[in-house]
């Protein structure tokens, strides 16, 4: 047995670093305390929801650690946030579900450097307004409407043929649809007997206006004639 020196010999050496070398890829490809060993889960809350409302995925089991990148969420491959972990590997994102009424599947994923980490989960989306699936509250009956009281009939009126008919009194004076007489009453012949007096005066006083000129244009010549000669 050869004596020991104070050197070690060029195989120790070599096995030494093939430790320190073993050592260093087991500590690098570990998993560090932000990286769960746990399988990641995703959760969304509410769901059912209507279109429009806003809910809350919950996520566990991701990489909280500087090295592993923000874990972004996608309902049917539409990205709606993203976010990074805690350092337990969890966090809660709120997002708007604006997709129109169906069924839809809702993916986190991170990239880390032991590779990528997923879950997935269902979110429906309804049409009506009532959320988390709950029925509708139940439709109210119409209140009954109250049946009509039987109408009354009216009382018999009294008969009236019995009782005698009483004839409007006459009172003494003229007859107002009676038209007075007037005083003077003009009948045909009358009135074509002023109508000939009428003419008659008329033809009286052409003649005398004939006679009136005859006379004057018979003064008038004899005149002339006699300052003539």
């Amino acid at each position: 047995m050869e004596p020991t020196s104070g050197r070690l010999r060029p195989i120790h050496m070599f096995k030494f670093g093939a430790i320190l070398l073993a050592a260093g890829v087991i500590m690098m490809t570990t998993p560090g305390p932000a990286e769960a060993a746990a399988a990641p889960a995703l959760r969304v809350t509410p769901n059912p929801v209507t279109q429009g409302q806003t809910t809350t995925a919950f996520l566990e089991g991701f990489c909280g650690a500087s090295t592993c990148s923000p874990v972004t969420l996608l309902v049917d491959g539409v990205q709606v946030g993203t976010a990074r972990a805690d350092a337990q590997g969890k966090m809660t994102l709120r997002f708007v579900a604006n997709q129109l009424p169906g069924q839809y599947s809702v993916t986190a994923r991170q990239t880390t450097p032991s590779g990528p980490r997923d879950a997935t989960t269902g979110l429906v989306i309804l049409i009506s307004d009532q959320a988390n699936g709950s029925p509708p509250p139940p439709s109210t009956s119409p209140t009954r409407k109250p049946s009509p009281s039987p109408s009354v009939k009216p009382t018999r009126e009294p008969d009236k043929t019995n009782e005698p008919t009483k004839s409007p009194t006459r009172t003494s004076g003229p007859d107002p649809t009676t038209p007075p007489a007037s005083d003077k009453v003009t009948t045909t012949g009358d009135e074509t007997d002023k109508d000939n007096d009428d003419n008659s005066i008329l033809v009286w006083v052409v003649l005398g206006a004939l006679v009136v000129a005859g006379s004057v244009l018979a003064w008038r010549l004899t005149r002339r004639r006699s300052e003539a000669s």
